[in-house]
């Protein structure tokens, strides 16, 4: 629910303007990638095979 309030505030809020935050939202946004791949039973292949299966 957070991510998809925070992909619709990019594309069409303020915060899709305001550049100076990008940076840091993508670091931030990687460390959870990385961090779900740690806690995700088989890591992140494993996960993108199981998402790549499922639609949206």
């Amino acid at each position: 629910m957070l991510l998809q309030e925070l992909t619709e505030q990019l594309r069409e809020g303020e915060l899709g303007r305001q550049h100076w935050y990008h940076e840091r939202l993508y670091r931030r946004l990687v460390d959870v990638v990385v961090v779900l791949g740690e806690v995700y039973p088989g890591g992140l292949e494993r996960l993108q095979r199981n998402a790549s299966r499922r639609p949206r």
